[in-house]
């Protein structure tokens, strides 16, 4: 399967794009069902995805060619290539937070809670983006004989490992970690309204964060294109601070709830 699904005109139309934009449109109707489900207004859900598509964009790209100058440096042109892949999701979650934490400030809504309603959108938007990988040859890991193994053209294999034909799919382990980060985001939400327990305003969206950025550290690990010497790549240095700063958070809406001092 090539990287071009169809052709209109002169225009080609990208499986990497489709998928992602596919993957956005997703993301927008699960928050719109779970804002529902709280009984907000699913307005501040189209004005947050307006703004916060375009900006989510420009992060996950800018994120990713800073991670991987080396690749870009000799060929800056590429840099604007989005359709040949090459988006960093954690980016992307940090452009959409900035977007809501700016629009929750100008509007008076709740940062918190809003973030929690965004939160099992963006776990499943991630769940179906990572297949893009599969288009343009991406996210996998070493040689494989497990009939699961994807089969990677010899232009994207490696030095050293051009004699081997499939590879592990790191993309679909993703994929299904961030598919079981969204079930257990959606049980979360039942349990906090069956429980009557809204007040927890930042927790769904900290466990979110949280599970994402592990699952991401250790996925990075076990990609081929994501080590470099044995040292920790730099998403996982991402990773490993996110995971560090809502923990952080996290024991500070606690001690928050705790004193009575509850900010939204």
């Amino acid at each position: 399967m090539g990287e071009i699904a169809f052709t209109i005109g002169w225009i080609d139309f990208y499986w990497y794009g489709l998928i992602t934009a596919f993957a956005v449109i997703v993301t927008a109707a699960v928050t719109v069902w779970h804002a529902r489900l709280f009984r907000e207004s699913v307005v501040p859900v189209i004005d947050l995805f307006i703004y916060g598509v375009p900006v989510s964009v420009i992060f996950a790209r800018v994120s990713f060619v800073i991670m991987e100058w080396d690749s870009y440096r000799n060929v800056p042109a590429e840099i604007f290539h989005i359709w040949h892949g090459g988006m960093f999701f954690g980016g992307a979650v940090i452009g959409f937070s900035l977007v809501v934490f700016l629009y929750a400030r100008i509007s008076g809504l709740a940062f918190w809670r809003w973030a929690d309603l965004l939160a099992p959108g963006l776990a499943c938007g991630q769940a179906i983006g990572q297949w893009a990988s599969l288009m343009t040859q991406e996210a996998f890991g070493f040689p494989t004989n497990l009939f699961w193994g994807i089969y990677v053209d010899f232009a994207y294999r490696p030095a050293g490992y051009e004699q081997f034909d499939f590879f592990q799919p790191v993309f679909l382990y993703e994929s299904v970690w961030n598919a079981g980060l969204f079930l257990l985001l959606v049980i979360c939400s039942y349990v906090r309204l069956k429980y009557n327990r809204p007040k927890y305003n930042g927790f769904l969206f900290l466990l979110y964060a949280f599970f994402y950025s592990a699952g991401h550290f250790y996925f990075e690990s076990i990609r081929l294109d994501g080590i470099a010497n044995g040292l920790v790549h730099s998403s996982q240095m991402i990773s490993l601070a996110t995971m560090a700063v809502t923990m952080v958070l996290g024991v500070g809406r606690v001690m928050e709830y705790s004193f009575g001092c509850r900010r939204r």
